[in-house]
């Protein structure tokens, strides 16, 4: 492992990322390219300062968290299923004179019966696993952000894959990444509304590799999904040829 400096905070890890794409999975996982989005992460942090408890809730070497404790204050947990990531966090937050509390676990097994005031999911590949867990572990009015590095299964490259992990057809070429981001804004919405709950999209956007959405989870009736077609219009029932 190697010492790395991000933001206000110092770190060890394994550099997995060339700086362009979402690297390679394994060791304890630190990719430079997502750091626009950790930037991102904080200044949001900053305007909103949700209340109680953040958990980096797939937290590899813990930058994201770090960097939120550090930088915007936040009170933060920290979760990963590899003991050799845990570790490396719990020195880690020592090396920046830290104390949090880290789980070391599968995310879906910590998350049950609990309830953060901000919760954030950066899986590796697709978060649609993790996302039945999530939108029921963030309190009202918290917030949720979901990252997603399955980019060409969100952007039409495979649509069958997108129906299979997000329940919806893709759009290639026309808008291909706006629609992904809605995809994945409807994979949300669609699990909070299973358990009577709505969500307001705060940030979203697709930058390099991946695609991510941050919303706000409140008690209330979700809105009626649509279908878009290549004019980029809205169509209330399904038909050959429309995304959603």
């Amino acid at each position: 492992m190697k010492l790395h400096h991000e933001g206000a905070v110092k770190f060890e890890a394994e550099v997995s990322g060339s700086g362009s794409g979402p690297g390679k999975a394994g060791g304890i996982f630190y990719n430079p390219a997502m750091a626009l989005s950790r930037d991102l992460h904080v200044a949001l942090w900053h305007k909103l300062a949700p209340a109680g408890k953040t958990l980096d809730g797939l937290a590899a070497s813990g930058v994201r968290g770090l960097r939120l404790m550090v930088e915007a204050g936040a009170a933060v947990e920290f979760c990963d299923r590899s003991p050799a990531a845990t570790e490396a966090i719990r020195a880690n937050l020592a090396r920046n004179s830290l104390a949090a509390e880290v789980h070391e676990g599968d995310l879906r097994e910590v998350l049950a019966g609990r309830k953060f005031g901000a919760l954030d999911i950066d899986p590796f590949g697709t978060p649609a696993p993790f996302i039945p867990a999530a939108v029921r572990a963030v309190a009202d009015g918290g917030l949720l952000g979901v990252a997603a590095t399955d980019t060409a299964v969100l952007c039409g490259a495979q649509p069958k894959a997108c129906e299979r992990r997000y329940g919806a057809r893709p759009l290639s070429g026309v808008a291909a990444k706006e629609v992904g981001v809605r995809i994945l804004l409807g994979a949300i919405a669609r699990e909070a509304a299973g358990v009577g709950r709505t969500i307001t999209p705060l940030l979203c956007y697709t930058e390099g590799h991946h695609l991510r959405a941050w919303v706000r989870l409140a008690p209330g009736e979700p809105p009626a999904l649509r279908w878009l077609s290549r004019e980029m219009q809205l169509r209330d029932t399904n038909a050959p040829g429309l995304a959603g």
